[in-house]
Order: C-alpha cells, then sequence, then structure tokens
C-alpha cells in the first residue's frame, strides 16, 4: 500500500488574489462599514479607509486580516444585495433569503414568502406598537416582509400594497416610511403592518428613495425621471432627470443630493432634486450598484469596488476592501493554481508569479474544469466554452452547454451534467472538443456528484427536502442507468473523488467506496461532514467540518494534517505535485511544499495556442 501525501517542510502562501468585483451594499456600523458582493460580507474599519482612502491589508496564515477588526465567516448567502444594522444584530439579504449574525455566527431568518430576491433592508428601531424594533424587507416578487424580533423571523407585510415587485424603502420624519414599486410610491404610517398608494407616482418604476433635510421625499425611477414630496409623500411633483437608469440616492453632509446610475456614474443635485449635474468623470467607475454617509464621508459600491468623498460628492476616490469577490474553485492547470467563481470569472496564477484574469468569461460561471491533455472549460447560460489562448471559444452553445458537473476519464472520454436539472448529460470521445446529449433519468433534480472509475460512471442525486441520495452507475459510457442505493442524510454536499481506477463517494461524514464488481463499502468514518475530496497520484486530501485528512491514494489510513491553514477559512483544495494545495476566504492559496512552488516560471508550464495572453 503506497503512503499517504508527503509530509514537506511547511505550508507556503500564494500572493492573494485581488481582483475588483462590485460591492453591491454598504452600511455603517460601529468602527467601520460592513460591505455587501457576490462572496457574502466583509468589514472595513475605519482606519483602513483613510490614509487616502488606500488601505493595506497584511495576509498571514490562520488570519482573515491583520487588525480588520471584526469579521464575520462566509455566512449562508452567496451573494448580498443588502444590509443593516440593528442592535447589534448584522442583517443581509439577496437571492437566496436573509440572514443575521451577531459575534461570529450566522443564522438563516425564518421566511414565510416565495422566495423573492431581497432588494433593500430597512431598520426602524422603537417603531413596534410595543414599542420594539421593526425590520422591513423590500423583495422583487413578495412584496414587503416585516420582522419584530431583529429578523429572526419574517412574515408578510403587504396588505394596501398593490404591486410586489418592491426596491427600494425608505424612513422619514414624522413616523411615515415609504416602499418603491414598479408601479409607485407607497407610504406606512404603522411601521409596514399596512400601506396606501402615492396617487401622483402611479406608473413610475422606482429604483431608489431619499429624503432631504427639509423634508422633501424624492423618488427616483429606473428610467432616469425623478418625483419630489414636500408633504410626506401626500403630493408629487416632477424633479430633475438624468439620462440613465437610477440605482441609488443618499443625502450628502451638507444636504445636497447624490444619485447613482447604471452606466452613468455619479450625479449630484444642490436643490432638493429639481436638478442635476453629473459629477466629473467618475474615474472609479460607471456603474453605482449603492450609496452610503456614513459620519461626514459618502461611499459609492460601483462595479470596480468602493469609492469614497469627502467632499459631499464632488469628487471620488477607490478605497481598497476586504475582498467581496466570489472565488471559491480551486483547480490545477499547468500544475499552478486557478480560480474560478460565478461573478469573479477565472484567474490563474501564471509563470510570471502573477494572477491573471482571463478575459469575458462565460457569466455567470456555473463551473470550471481541466481535461486531461490540459484544456481549459468553462460554463455559463450561453453555453460551454474552451478557453482558446486569447479569448473563450464557443463549443455547446445555449442551454445545452450550461452544465455544472463534469467528469474525464483518463483516455480524454468525459461527462458533463447541466446545472440545473438531471434529464440528460453530455458526452466526448474526444477530450471535450465536441459532445453529444444523452438522455438521462435523474430528473428535475440537477446533479450532486458525477465521478467516472474503471468500467464505470457514477453519479449522486440529493433531494434536500427529504434529506435523501440516490446513487446511480452507468457501465456504457452514460447510455444507460441503474439505481444502485439510497441513503438518508442531511448533509448537503456529496463529495466525490477517483480512487484508483474505483469511486470514492461522501454521504455526510462517511466515506464509501465502489469496486470495480460494483460492492459500496464503507472506507472511513471523520469525525464531522467531508466538504470537499481530491486526488493525486500521490495520495487523496479530505476536507471536513473540523480537519484537513491525507490518505493513501486507494482512500485508506487517513491521517490529519495537523499544522494546516484554519478549517473554518478554507473554502476548496486539490492535489498538486508536491501535495495538497488550499483555497482560503478572501482568495489565499497555500500549498504544502518549497519555496520554488510559488517563484517564477515552472517547468511544467507548457506553450502552443492555450498559452495566456495579455
Amino acid at each position: 500500500m503506497a503512503s499517504a501525501l508527503p509530509d514537506l517542510d511547511r505550508w507556503m502562501p500564494y500572493p492573494p488574489a485581488t481582483p475588483s468585483t462590485p460591492i453591491l451594499a454598504v452600511t455603517p456600523d460601529r468602527g467601520g462599514l460592513w460591505l455587501g458582493g457576490a462572496g457574502g460580507v466583509a468589514f472595513l474599519a475605519d482606519h483602513q479607509a483613510d490614509a487616502d482612502h488606500q488601505a493595506d491589508f497584511e495576509y498571514e496564515l490562520g488570519s482573515e486580516y491583520v487588525d480588520s477588526g471584526r469579521r464575520l465567516g462566509r455566512g449562508p448567502l452567496s451573494t448580498v444585495a443588502a444590509l443593516s444594522v440593528l442592535d447589534g444584530w448584522l442583517l443581509a439579504g439577496g437571492a437566496e433569503g436573509i440572514a443575521r449574525a451577531r459575534d461570529s455566527d450566522w443564522e438563516l431568518g425564518e421566511v414565510q414568502s416565495g422566495g423573492a430576491p431581497l432588494a433593500a433592508l430597512l431598520a426602524l428601531p422603537g417603531a413596534g406598537p410595543d414599542g420594539g424594533d421593526v425590520v422591513l424587507a423590500a423583495t422583487i416578487g413578495d412584496g414587503v416582509l416585516r420582522s419584530a424580533d431583529r429578523g429572526r423571523t419574517w412574515l408578510p407585510a403587504a396588505f394596501g400594497l398593490g404591486d410586489p415587485e418592491v426596491s427600494a424603502l425608505l424612513a422619514a420624519p414624522g413616523g411615515v416610511a415609504f416602499a418603491g414599486t414598479m408601479n409607485g410610491v407607497y407610504l406606512t404610517t404603522n411601521a409596514g403592518r399596512s400601506w396606501r398608494a402615492c396617487s401622483d407616482t402611479s406608473g413610475l418604476a422606482v429604483a431608489a428613495l431619499a429624503c432631504v433635510p427639509d423634508g422633501v421625499v424624492v423618488a427616483a425611477s429606473e428610467d432616469g425621471r425623478t418625483l419630489r414630496s414636500k408633504d410626506s409623500g401626500h403630493d408629487w411633483s416632477p424633479g430633475g432627470g438624468v439620462p440613465a437608469g437610477v440605482t441609488s440616492l443618499v443625502v450628502a453632509p451638507d444636504g445636497g443630493l447624490i444619485l447613482g446610475t447604471a452606466g452613468a456614474g455619479i450625479w449630484r443635485s444642490i436643490d432638493g432634486g429639481c436638478s442635476w449635474r453629473p459629477v466629473g468623470e467618475d474615474a472609479c467607475a460607471r456603474t453605482i450598484f449603492c450609496l452610503a454617509r456614513a459620519g461626514v464621508r459618502l461611499y459609492a459600491g460601483t462595479s470596480e469596488g468602493l469609492a469614497a468623498s469627502d467632499d459631499h460628492g464632488l469628487t471620488w476616490q477607490p478605497v481598497r476592501v476586504p475582498p467581496t469577490h466570489d472565488l471559491d474553485r480551486l483547480l490545477l492547470w499547468r500544475d499552478r493554481p486557478l480560480l474560478a467563481g460565478g461573478w469573479t470569472g477565472v484567474h490563474w496564477y501564471d509563470e510570471e508569479a502573477r494572477w491573471q484574469a482571463l478575459p469575458d468569461p462565460p457569466f455567470p460561471l456555473s463551473g470550471a474544469w481541466v481535461t486531461p491533455a490540459e484544456v481549459l472549460l468553462g460554463s455559463g447560460p450561453a453555453g460551454l466554452f474552451r478557453w482558446g489562448g486569447a479569448e473563450w471559444e464557443p463549443v455547446v452553445d445555449g442551454e445545452p452547454g450550461h452544465v455544472g458537473r463534469m467528469t474525464f476519464g483518463e483516455d480524454g472520454s468525459g461527462w458533463a451534467a447541466p446545472a440545473g436539472r438531471g434529464d440528460s448529460l453530455l458526452r466526448t470521445r474526444d477530450g471535450g472538443a465536441s459532445w453529444e446529449v444523452l438522455p438521462a433519468p435523474f430528473g428535475f433534480r440537477p446533479l450532486a456528484a458525477l465521478e467516472s472509475g474503471d468500467g464505470a460512471l457514477i453519479a449522486a442525486t440529493f433531494d434536500p427536502r427529504q434529506g435523501a441520495v440516490a446513487l446511480w452507475a452507468s457501465a456504457d459510457d452514460g447510455a444507460t442507468w441503474e439505481l444502485e442505493g439510497r441513503a438518508d442524510t442531511p448533509w448537503p454536499i456529496v463529495a466525490s473523488v477517483p480512487l484508483g481506477g474505483e469511486v470514492g463517494l461522501s454521504l455526510g461524514r462517511c466515506l464509501f467506496v465502489r469496486d470495480r464488481s460494483g460492492r459500496w463499502t464503507r472506507a472511513h468514518a471523520f469525525d464531522d461532514g467531508v466538504r470537499a475530496l481530491a486526488a493525486g497520484p500521490d495520495g487523496v486530501v479530505a476536507l471536513t467540518v473540523d480537519g484537513l485528512w491525507s490518505a493513501s491514494p486507494d482512500g485508506a489510513a487517513w491521517q490529519r494534517i495537523s499544522d494546516g491553514p484554519p478549517v473554518e477559512e478554507t473554502v476548496d483544495l486539490c492535489v498538486g505535485p508536491a501535495g495538497p494545495v488550499v483555497l482560503l476566504n478572501g482568495g489565499r492559496v497555500w500549498a504544502r511544499g518549497t519555496k520554488e512552488l510559488v517563484q517564477g516560471k515552472t517547468s511544467s508550464s507548457t506553450g502552443g495556442d492555450d498559452d495566456v495572453r495579455s
């Protein structure tokens, strides 16, 4: 029996990947700002936003960011589009629901709705009938939700609300709150228990709301128009407009209004929204996702990151922030790390020891894979693509090529499963150059695992409602399938790995191996649930909730890697030529080996038309 992965000298860090990514939400809190983006939530301490808005972040093994102040784990939401703070609780929302956190613990809110994406959160301290706190949530499809227990539970609060698509919320003086919908503005005087329409706003697709110090409420629309009310929302009159869709509004420290647009940068008004002027060239970005004020400073979340203004919005400078990207998939391409994320795309650590983005990947990226011949593939709603050296070249167009799972045999044959359903498979005989569509019996559930072994193709589906995994096998390259077994487990991850011609698959905390005769046996039981499995020529690694483990190539003789990176910060892993390679949150990659791993050109790099070109 071969030994486990070699115990090399030490863990070596690669320089962190720090791509510019959108900031979708900003909210101030004591000591700094909470930022929401495609990768979840990050915290920017006040002192890091000073020094000409160019903060430096130091990295070390076992620490998120030195001196970064408060820090939360990744949390249950992959993309955060709305944030609010109430009585020590951080509330976050997005397409996957609403979550809250205090200290370091996240919990999902219990939401009674149809699951529509969240657009905005509004905290109303002391606004409840008994003086308790209230939080309102705007959704694109389920109207307004209301929580009276600081975000733990949410109930519909749409009585009188004539449109279920709500994009903006605003608290105004006198206990009035406003909701902006795709068909005008609504107001409430009882913290969301009932609403009434503001009749003069009918037909306005509201994108943002604000209230200037003299009490004028301004509503801005998706087509650049604005309306103004001087009497708490009873009567409205047209204001000035801008030549682009509005995304956000905020009041500057001097009482002026700052407006963000989709494609036309930032605009400013000093007359309560009657007229607007653009703010310079806006060197930070042309698309503004959100605006916020913290004291005398303004912040803009843009398509390129975060910008700040200390002169009431007249000029803006970029601010370096902790990562809010979603680089959560680790691969090896030509023996060098490659990171992938749905929003952030593909970044490769090239031969010059630098992270390089491969331009214009499929968006949003549903997956990336490397074939046995070192061909890089990526998939998204537009189809399956191959990296050709200068651009992504289509292989399978459209929905048939939108895949979420892929596996290859050593002979270059491969199989791919759709990202959102289980009624078909793709099969290739030529290493991914061309694909054919095969019917599959897995139904409407997407595959949770797909792995090829010696003489068998293994698939698994997971039913989250019943906590059940179904195991399938094909002995004819995916043409026909047999159901080999079912198992009950609440653990939602089914990881798979090739084990010397056999297939290993995790169910909960147990690793099962299927031999060439089709028999499944339990090979090992870990202390906690398995999050990921990976294999290389010299061994196998496993990431569980409580540890990082290595074993011999056949998946036997497991031992804990006691000096590894912090497990709670580890996102993904693979096996390189010298041992395990892990991805930590924040785009940090660590490998077990020597300093030469992360320096300069390597002898394993190859030429040809797949070379990355700047």
